[in-house]
C-alpha cells in the first residue's frame, strides 16, 4: 500500500468475532502491529485470548465500557502518533473480504477533497447486502444502483454520510476536524461525524468495491431496550447539536417525543422503563451546556467555510 494504514477495532468482550476480523485484515495486507485492538471490555482476560492468538497487533488498554466513540477514538490516536496516514475504524463484528482495505485506501487517495471512504455491508457469509444498509445508504445512492443495474459500477461515490461499522478516515480529515464526539457512548456518532466533515468541505465516499461482512455483534443481542434508550438519549444529542436547526425547534421536538414515549411506557405499564427513558432524558440535560458549545464550534466551521452543509438525517450508526 502506497500509504501506511491503520485499522482499529473497538473490542468488548468478543473474542469469537474479533480473531476472524483481525484474520480478514491481515489477509488484507494490514501490518500486525498496525492493528490496533482498544478493549473496553468488562470480562477480564477476554482481549488476552485475542492478543494470544495475534501476539504482533497492538493492545491499546481503557476502562470498561467507554463507549464505541472513544474507543475508537484511542485507537485513531495511537495509530495517527505512530504515523498512519489513512486509519479504518471498525467493529469488531466484521471481516473484510479480500482487497476491501485496497479499496478503500485507493478511493481516500483519488483526490485530495475525500476525507472519508467506507465500504458496502453484507452480511456475515456474503450472501447479500444487509437490508438496513440497503434502506439507509444505498438508497441515499441512486447513482450507485443505476450503474450497478447496467453493470458500470464506478470505484466510488459521493454520498451524504457512512455507516460506523467500518470507514477509513484520511489523517488530514482527522486533524482538521477531529474524530467521534464523545459526548455519544454509542449511536449517531457516525452521523455527527458525517455531518461535521461534510460542513468543513470533505467528501465521504462508498465504494462498491470494497466489502465487509457484518454479523451484528453479540453486545446487541438481546439488549433491545438498553438499545432503545442509548438510541433515545445519542437522538437528543445530535438534534440539539445541529448547527442549522434553531435550537427552540430542536428542543421542541424533543420535548413532544419525550412527551409521547412517557405516554407510551404508563399506557404499556413499563414503569422501569419509564423510570429509564426520564433518567437519560435529564442526563442529556445535565450535558446541555457541552452540546451547545460543540454545536457554537460547529457553527464557526460553517462560517469559516462559508457553505451550509448538507442535512444528515440521523440513522441507527454507530457500532452495535
Amino acid at each position: 500500500m502506497s500509504s501506511p494504514v491503520a485499522l482499529v477495532i473497538a473490542f468488548y468482550n468478543g473474542a469469537e468475532e474479533a480473531v476472524p476480523c483481525v484474520e480478514s485484515a491481515l489477509a488484507n495486507g494490514v501490518e500486525p502491529a498496525r492493528v490496533y485492538l482498544v478493549d473496553n471490555s468488562t470480562r477480564a482476560g477476554e482481549a488476552d485470548l485475542v492478543m494470544r492468538r495475534f501476539p504482533s497487533i497492538t493492545l491499546v488498554s481503557a476502562p470498561p465500557r467507554v463507549g464505541y466513540g472513544r474507543a475508537c477514538n484511542l485507537g485513531a490516536r495511537a495509530a495517527l502518533q505512530a504515523g498512519a496516514r489513512h486509519v479504518i475504524l471498525s467493529n469488531q463484528d466484521l471481516v473484510y473480504a479480500p482487497d476491501c482495505v485496497t479499496q478503500l485506501v485507493a478511493a481516500l487517495e483519488e483526490s485530495p477533497e475525500v476525507g472519508i471512504a467506507a465500504p458496502v455491508n453484507y452480511t456475515w457469509d456474503f450472501g447479500g447486502i444487509e437490508s438496513f444498509f440497503v434502506r439507509q445508504y444505498l438508497a441515499a445512492c441512486p447513482g450507485l444502483v443505476a450503474d450497478a443495474l447496467q453493470g458500470r459500477l464506478r470505484p466510488s461515490y459521493r454520498v451524504p454520510r457512512v455507516m460506523g461499522s467500518c470507514m477509513a478516515l484520511r489523517a488530514e480529515a482527522i486533524e482538521a476536524i477531529g474524530l467521534f464526539d464523545e459526548l455519544y457512548f454509542m449511536y449517531m456518532e457516525d452521523d455527527d461525524l458525517c455531518r461535521r466533515y461534510g460542513a468543513a468541505g470533505w467528501r465521504m465516499v462508498l465504494c462498491p468495491s470494497a466489502r465487509v461482512g457484518h454479523r451484528h455483534s453479540h453486545t446487541a443481542k438481546g439488549a433491545d431496550e438498553g438499545m432503545l434508550c442509548q438510541g433515545r438519549k445519542s437522538e437528543a444529542v445530535f438534534r440539539l447539536k445541529d448547527p442549522v436547526l434553531p435550537i427552540s425547534s430542536a428542543v421542541k421536538r424533543l420535548v413532544h417525543r419525550n412527551l409521547t414515549d412517557y405516554a407510551s411506557t404508563l399506557l404499556r405499564v413499563r414503569p422501569g422503563l419509564l423510570a429509564r427513558f426520564v433518567r437519560d432524558d435529564l442526563a442529556v440535560l445535565w450535558m446541555v451546556r457541552r452540546i451547545l458549545a460543540a454545536r457554537r464550534r460547529e457553527q464557526e466551521v460553517i462560517r469559516e467555510r462559508g457553505r451550509k452543509p448538507r442535512p444528515v438525517p440521523p440513522g441507527a450508526g454507530g457500532g452495535a
